[in-house]
């Protein structure tokens, strides 16, 4: 489970953990890699409380617990994994248009 705030101006999503995704997934298509790009997610949730963040921004902890529940679940239930998204508020089990996508060896991120 890969997750990844799409505001992070420290380690942009481009750089890493899209690249990271499509290569993963790209080899593997069964591996049941996924990524979870939060809309309005940054990197430094501390930052929040000041001015021009709080508004525009959302924390990444709540996303990280979710994600976390929900691989818990995969590995002691098997129960699957959603499906890799962009995150508007909430992990959904059928993401619709927000779905991020692999095929013919282009990923497809919403935006």
């Amino acid at each position: 489970v890969l997750i990844h705030g799409r505001g992070d101006g420290l380690i942009a999503v481009n750089h890493s953990s899209r690249p990271y995704y499509y290569v993963s997934a790209a080899g593997d298509p069964e591996a049941g890699i996924r990524y979870y790009e939060i809309e309005h997610g940054q990197h430094f949730d501390a930052f929040l409380p000041l001015p021009g963040f709080a508004g525009h921004y959302v924390a990444m902890q709540p996303f990280f617990d979710a994600a976390m529940d929900l691989l818990d679940a995969n590995l002691s239930f098997n129960q699957r994994l959603p499906p890799s998204q962009v995150v508007r508020e909430a992990i959904l089990t059928a993401p619709g248009a927000s779905a991020i996508t692999l095929g013919d060896h282009v990923l497809r991120v919403p935006e």
